[in-house]
């Protein structure tokens, strides 16, 4: 019997780890979302709840990372949103906070249903064609044209 439950709770463990930690996200409702732009009054919601709910998953954040360096940042993207942005856009500004939690596994990750579509056609994430343009300044190759500059 003891080998019939070890059998049965190593099968639920495996079955377990073999979806992507990604298919947590879920379908748009309207595709239309993509492209949509976010009012600069919603970003600076979204940043701020970030930062709270990050402050209420972390509560100890201050032993590794600046709280006044974090603050100070999502002050700094807030005022820097003057204007309508879309998804793919906002997530190059909120994306910068990435670094001032300190670590090593908060993160940002691109808008999902973008990130699938540069994948569908073929298109690497990672690791990203560099390049050195004709000023001397890295370029890194995008998936999709419609993406190009935001991602890459």
């Amino acid at each position: 019997m003891k080998k019939v439950v070890m059998l049965i709770a190593t099968v639920l463990v495996l079955t377990g780890c073999q979806q992507s930690h990604l298919d947590i996200f879920p379908d748009l409702s309207d595709e239309q979302l993509m492209v949509q732009k976010l009012s600069v009054e919603q970003m600076h919601t979204d940043i701020d709840a970030l930062l709270e709910g990050a402050l209420k998953r972390r509560p100890d954040i201050e032993e590794y990372a600046s709280l006044v360096a974090l603050r100070a940042k999502v002050e700094q993207l807030k005022a820097g949103i003057k204007k309508p942005l879309n998804r793919v856009e906002f997530y190059r500004v909120v994306g910068k906070l990435t670094p001032y939690f300190q670590d090593g596994h908060s993160f940002l990750i691109w808008p999902y249903q973008e990130l699938n579509e540069v994948r569908e056609v073929g298109h690497k994430t990672f690791p990203f064609a560099v390049s050195v343009n004709g000023r001397g300044k890295l370029q890194m190759k995008c998936g999709l044209s419609r993406y190009r500059g935001y991602f890459c």
